[in-house]
């Protein structure tokens, strides 16, 4: 999965499926982007329980929970990120940790893990 070309852009993991279906949707960003603000400059603000709202191709929204926060390191493999099926999740990725120059790339990501909500359920 690349990163997005510009700081305001997210991008999806176009093998998996769209936010709001069965599994695993991924969806990219940035934060602390070196010319300004970026589309993910607080994901790390958001706690369990939070509600989290993604458009879909209708006009409409799908809602989410924050389940839980984690870091992993950049080049790790974790299925858990990719790969769930038993249910509807949203994983939002965005740098973390320390600039590393050698590398071009933060030490860490950080990936919060959400769970579809019925609409509902959605307060």
């Amino acid at each position: 999965m690349e990163a997005p070309a510009t700081p305001e852009a997210t991008g999806w993991y176009g093998r998996g499926p769209r936010p709001g279906e069965a599994g695993s949707a991924v969806i990219a960003g940035h934060r602390g982007y070196r010319t300004g603000t970026a589309v993910f400059d607080e994901l790390h603000a958001l706690r369990p329980g939070d509600l989290v709202h993604v458009f879909d191709e209708a006009g409409g929204t799908v809602a989410f929970r924050v389940r839980e926060s984690r870091r992993y390191r950049p080049w790790s493999r974790r299925s858990e990120v990719f790969s769930a099926s038993d249910g509807r999740y949203l994983n939002l990725i965005t740098c973390a940790g320390e600039w590393d120059p050698a590398a071009g790339t933060h030490t860490e990501r950080l990936v919060v893990f959400c769970e579809a909500v019925d609409p509902g359920a959605v307060e």
